[in-house]
């Protein structure tokens, strides 16, 4: 409860990170979160130089608020059912190469409010269904690989009692270019349609670089006439046509370094010109760096990649009145392959202990330690 803080002090990061004595809006209410996750994947190889791979999937997750310690009980439940389908297909035919890419959706979204006086449930069905078709061209031993492909996406759902249908389809073209082994180039373009608006485009340039012991990978984007859907419309089916377009550019890169046993991975992002659009909530800088000691060690029995990483958020407005200040952290981390077979995790987050928010005003973890074991027993 911001407002009750500014009350108090000037400085709300002052009792903004107490657990004991930040207020909050509502001290009594409890959230429980339950997910169910249930997948099964398939793969075959029908042909000569062909793969299909089948997934089925069932996902179930239920957000539940309840206040019932307050004289005035309300209880409040989100709850999401999801039954679907994957399909990629990929042939391989001289210089030709076809794929296919398929995938059904079926959403069942229930939202229930329980008070002392009054009940309300609210139920909404929308499904998915898209098909893709990408053909690539091999030349020149593979050096020069232009494509096109086709997506169709559909999206039917009830919004108020109406049945309701929208699309996002598009087409493009791009292409990759790799002169010598240690470089390549890639171009791309599409266009699509966004809630039935056939004016949606995309453009991507990059460059990639890499030796034995540096890789150096560069990326620009240019998107344009879109929705910057927030989370509500993308959980809330519905017409959005009252969204402003938008458009937006950045760049990307990743550059990566080994010396000896030591290795240096960095990524990194910025997009231009970001205020001028104030429903973004993206920060104009992303940074993450690490370096660690990286080999085999005891007689190539043991797998270690452990070192230091750092984050850096850079600024960015979370609505019309609130920005958010620059943020960043270190953590440790510690990752050790034992012939090949098990795997161990460690990782000792925030080192520091920094106290920042990325979403105003909830504050993210304090030092705090993860780790975990991977155990593969049958192969």
């Amino acid at each position: 409860d911001v407002d009750s803080i500014r009350n108090i002090t000037s400085n709300v990061d002052s009792l903004l990170y107490d657990k004991v004595s930040a207020p909050v809006i509502f001290p009594n209410r409890t959230l429980d979160v339950l997910n169910h996750n249930i997948g099964l994947r398939l793969q075959a190889l029908p042909y000569d130089d062909s793969n299909v791979e089948l997934s089925l999937y069932y996902k179930y997750s239920q957000d539940e608020t309840d206040n019932s310690h307050d004289s005035l009980k309300e209880k409040y439940s989100y709850e999401v059912k999801t039954l679907g389908a994957n399909l990629n297909f990929i042939q391989r035919a001289g210089i030709f190469t076809g794929r296919i890419i398929s995938n059904w959706e079926k959403n069942k979204l229930s939202v229930s409010s329980y008070t002392s006086y009054d009940r309300v449930l609210n139920t909404t069905d929308y499904n998915y269904f898209s098909a893709a078709g990408i053909l690539s061209l091999h030349l020149f031993d593979s050096t020069f690989v232009p494509s096109v492909f086709y997506k169709y996406f559909n999206r039917t759902y009830r919004y108020f009692g109406e049945d309701m249908n929208s699309g996002n389809s598009g087409y493009g073209a791009d292409i990759l270019y790799n002169p010598l082994e240690e470089l390549s180039f890639y171009i791309g373009y599409s266009i699509y349609s966004q809630d039935n608006n056939d004016d949606q485009k995309n453009f991507e340039l990059g460059i990639k670089g890499k030796t034995e012991n540096l890789l150096v990978d560069v990326q620009y984007f240019d998107r344009e006439n879109f929705y910057p859907y927030s989370l509500y419309y993308m959980l809330v089916p519905g017409p959005h046509s009252e969204l402003p377009y938008k458009s937006i550019a950045g760049i990307g890169l990743n550059l990566n370094y080994r010396f000896w046993k030591l290795l240096i991975e960095t990524n990194t992002s910025h997009y231009f010109d970001l205020y001028d659009y104030i429903t973004y909530t993206l920060p104009d800088v992303q940074f993450t760096g690490g370096i660690y000691l990286n080999d085999w060690f005891f007689e190539n029995n043991l797998l270690l990649k452990s070192g230091f990483i750092f984050y850096y958020t850079g600024k960015h407005i979370a609505n019309i009145t609130t920005n958010v200040d620059p943020s960043n952290k270190l953590d440790f981390s510690l990752v050790g392959e034992i012939k090949k077979v098990a795997i161990v995790y460690f990782t000792w987050e925030n080192l520091f202990n920094n106290q920042y928010y990325i979403t105003p005003y909830y504050p993210m973890p304090e030092r705090s330690i993860r780790f975990g074991v991977a155990w593969e027993l049958f192969n």
